[in-house]
């Protein structure tokens, strides 16, 4: 499904039972941005940070996962209205002229489980 820019192809993975427990990850799709990879992986992370301007940065840098390298920055979102707490993970990559942006956000308190699900699910999508 296109997004509501018409330019990236969204697709949306549930990990397990429903609800806002369940580790959602959002895959963005883009051809021929001609936008570096630096500079929308940038981009992107502030995008979250507007949205979320009192997220915690947890780590930000470099990543290789599969055969691709990218950059990852990990959040933890400030408390909804009920006092949960998401831990997002964003990782940017590209192959050739695809620019593929990975966002998973699941409960900061089940990082420990929900962390290693997530990287599955994403070597899994990046595999050639």
């Amino acid at each position: 499904m296109l997004d509501e820019t018409g330019h990236n192809i969204v697709v949306h993975y549930r990990i397990g039972p429903g609800g806002w427990q369940a580790p959602l990850v959002s895959v963005y799709t883009s051809v021929d941005r001609n936008v570096p990879l630096p500079g929308e992986f940038a981009a992107t992370r502030a995008e979250i940070i507007r949205q979320y301007p009192d997220a915690t940065a947890l780590e930000t840098g470099p990543v290789k996962i599969a055969s691709l390298e990218g950059f990852e920055t990990v959040l933890d979102l400030p408390p909804s209205a009920d006092g949960r707490v998401r831990r997002t993970y964003l990782h940017t990559f590209e192959r050739g002229n695809v620019l593929i942006r990975i966002w998973a956000s699941y409960p900061a308190a089940e990082a420990e489980t929900r962390t290693g699900q997530v990287k599955d699910r994403t070597r899994a999508i990046l595999s050639p």
